[in-house]
């Protein structure tokens, strides 16, 4: 079974009309069984006072631990978060990106949330 590289892009408007822990409304399926490879985070306007923070699920069920989660740094506009894998996700699992924190003054806005992956191409 070969790999291929996959990526997948949320984009966020604006993070502070959402609360820690919600799902951001949309998601994706894997095709084949997947491993995380880095998490890229963009803004427009960027967090303050504490950094952005956001976890990606597949089922549910988170693929990163609290030290590799996708952070965007208080005062940054872009940060790559690289060797985040920590749990393989199942072929056809839904990955759903969640917020664990936003910024505190300025909770970011224009987010763009990209996750790269490596999926096992289905037969």
């Amino acid at each position: 079974m070969a790999n291929t590289r996959r990526l997948l892009t949320w984009y966020l408007r604006s993070p502070k009309d959402m609360d820690a822990g919600d799902d951001v409304d949309q998601g994706f399926y894997l095709r084949g069984s997947a491993d995380p490879v880095s998490i890229n985070m963009f803004a427009r306007t960027a967090p303050t006072g504490r950094a952005l923070i956001v976890d990606i699920k597949a089922d549910g069920v988170s693929l990163l631990d609290s030290r590799t989660r996708g952070t965007l740094p208080a005062g940054l506009t872009s940060h790559r978060s690289s060797n985040v894998a920590t749990v393989k996700a199942p072929a056809g699992a839904w990955v759903t990106l969640s917020l664990v924190q936003v910024g505190s003054g300025e909770p970011g806005r224009g987010v763009t949330v990209e996750m790269e992956l490596t999926e096992a191409t289905p037969n």
